[in-house]
């Protein structure tokens, strides 16, 4: 059965193969968030990777569609990459306490081995959906648009990697047309609460 979970406007649909904590909806994340004010990312989740290795995802989601003039300027100076990061850092940090403290000492001891363990990989991602329209004409597409043709996925990929390297050189910005294999993203209603 799979794992469905909405973030923001997204409806995120991991397939049966994943594991996965829509971490900061956690009681422990909570706790830590209440004593320290860490921030953690949306999900941290588990996908098998043959030879009996998993890869350990740390998945931000961040939904801009509609709010491109507040957002630009995130994106431009670093501070989008730089807030990533430090939930990167921060959800690290909480799961190794949450696996040491947590009444759930079994589930997250299943995070917390992928990040001792040499073989498994761990992998961070920043989920960004934009305005169509606004993916091809923002000031980093614009920019560095010959790049290698990278556009500004490949571009925050890279500014998210030189902030992750003390963890891990895998890294990727995605959207729902470069997206993950066995996840399925799609659009929700916004609540009106």
């Amino acid at each position: 059965m799979c794992a469905v979970f909405v973030e923001r406007n997204l409806q995120f649909e991991f397939d049966n193969a994943w594991t996965v904590e829509k971490y900061d909806d956690t009681r422990e994340y909570r706790s830590i968030e209440q004593q320290t004010e860490a921030k953690g990312v949306d999900f941290i989740a588990l996908a098998p990777s043959g030879h009996n290795r998993v890869i350990l995802f740390l998945v931000e989601a961040k939904d801009f569609r509609g709010y491109r003039i507040g957002n630009t300027e995130r994106v431009r100076n670093g501070e989008l990459v730089l807030e990533v990061a430090q939930k990167v850092r921060d959800t690290v940090a909480g799961v190794i306490g949450a696996q040491r403290n947590s009444e759930n000492q079994a589930r997250w001891s299943l995070f917390t081995r992928s990040m001792r363990r040499g073989r498994d990989e761990i992998r961070v991602v920043l989920w960004l959906e934009q305005d169509n329209e606004v993916a091809q004409t923002s000031p980093l597409h614009q920019r560095f648009r010959g790049d290698r043709g990278r556009g500004e996925l490949g571009v925050l990929t890279q500014q998210l990697k030189k902030r992750s390297k003390w963890l891990t050189g895998r890294v990727m910005a995605v959207d729902r047309a470069r997206g993950m294999e066995g996840v399925t993203v799609s659009n929700v209603a916004p609540s009106h609460a």
